[in-house]
């Protein structure tokens, strides 16, 4: 992997980092909601960054849901229920970013959180790029 690519990888994982933290503090503040969706945001950051590693990039969310389901987890690089969680986050960010009404409770957020936090840890080990703290 070149310099390029690994500052490239780095960044998206920085990035998926700040959102867990937003999610933790939206979380500690009640804000299951808004919690859940910057969970979303950590996996499919750290999903990018696994792209990105595989020399695949998309467009869109939904590309990148596809692309990561497609090289990752249908072929056993990545488990299937992490698979299955950020297709969840996804819906779920869907649903309290603009449902009338959405109904996430803590648990849910916690959920949320720890299955993303799951999905970038592994993607760190996989790329090799340990966390480099706060920017």
């Amino acid at each position: 992997m070149d310099d390029e690519l690994r500052a490239r990888i780095a960044a998206r994982l920085r990035k998926a980092e700040r959102k867990l933290r937003s999610a933790g503090l939206l979380l500690q503040a009640g804000e299951t909601e808004d919690a859940v969706s910057r969970a979303y945001y950590e996996a499919y950051h750290a999903a990018h960054a696994l792209l990105l590693s595989a020399g695949l990039s998309a467009r869109t969310h939904e590309g990148t849901l596809v692309l990561f389901g497609l090289h990752f987890v249908q072929t056993g690089r990545v488990d299937r229920r992490l698979g299955r969680a950020l297709n969840r986050a996804r819906e779920d960010r869907e649903n309290g970013d603009y449902a009338e009404v959405a109904f996430f409770d803590a648990e849910d957020a916690r959920r949320s959180i720890a299955d993303a936090t799951e999905l970038i840890n592994v993607a760190r080990r996989m790329t090799g790029i340990a966390p480099e703290g706060p920017e």
